[in-house]
């Protein structure tokens, strides 16, 4: 939020992410289609690795999905151009 690149710079390619439980990504856990709706100024980080202004910030809109949304769309998601969740 404040501009300064934080968190522990790894991302996650789409092939794991759509693999993953919720149980292992908690509420952070998105699809390639949600994360790229949200256009070039989306990001994503790790929950353990956000402060409370990247959680406010990152949740700001209110829209968590359920695991049968995940998984929905999730089955339609490509990988992208490098592979990896989470813009810096």
């Amino acid at each position: 939020p404040c501009g300064e690149v934080v968190g522990c710079g790894a991302g996650v390619c789409w092939r794991c992410m759509n693999r993953a439980t919720r149980e292992e990504f908690k509420a952070v856990k998105t699809t390639k289609a949600e994360f790229s709706s949200l256009g070039d100024g989306a990001w994503w980080m790790h929950l353990a690795c956000m402060a409370p202004e990247d959680e406010e910030a990152y949740f700001c809109n209110g829209d968590v999905f359920t695991e049968g949304e995940d998984a929905a769309a999730a089955a339609a998601a490509e990988s992208d151009s490098d592979g990896r969740v989470g813009r810096q």
